[in-house]
């Protein structure tokens, strides 16, 4: 063993190399261990040798296989509801529309229901604002209650108003 550890000093010192190149064997195991460079210079200076490193050198894994082994990590605790699952949540918590039946209405035929619906808006802004914002043309004006129903000087004279 002296011969073989004399044998690698001086390979070492010719080439940098050891003849198991880019491998040491574990004495326990026989497994390989990658160690090569300074890698290699480090793991020679820390054993006091490279006989001593030869003769002793242990893999990783022999190495821990006495020791206790680690506890699992703890899960992670989530720091909130994910963008998902918070809609979920709001989905679940939206109250249930209930929707009456649809029904078709006549607004120029039930003057109170078109009294109702125009209250606060108009329900034809298209004619009002194409006719320069003015109820010119507009069917509904004698039912309408908008509170920007109004004729022009022209719808006056054209007898638009009742």
């Amino acid at each position: 063993m002296k011969y073989v550890i004399k044998a690698e000093e001086a390979l070492l010192k010719q080439t940098g190399k050891l003849t198991s190149h880019p491998h040491i064997f574990c004495v326990k195991c026989e497994g390989k261990t990658t160690a090569f460079g300074s890698n290699l210079q480090n793991k020679i200076s820390k054993a006091g040798g490279l006989g001593e490193l030869l003769s002793t050198f242990e893999c990783r894994s022999c190495r821990t296989a006495g020791k206790t082994p680690r506890l699992p990590k703890a899960p992670k605790r989530s720091k909130g509801l994910s963008k998902q699952s918070k809609a979920a949540e709001m989905i679940k918590l939206m109250p249930k529309m209930q929707f009456s039946e649809r029904r078709r209405i006549s607004l120029i035929e039930e003057p109170d229901v078109a009294a109702e619906v125009t209250k606060h808006s108009c329900v034809r802004p298209d004619i009002f604002l194409d006719s320069g914002r003015s109820c010119d043309f507009c069917a509904l004006y004698n039912v309408c209650k908008a509170p920007n129903r109004c004729l022009s000087k022209q719808g006056w004279q054209m007898g638009v108003a009742a």
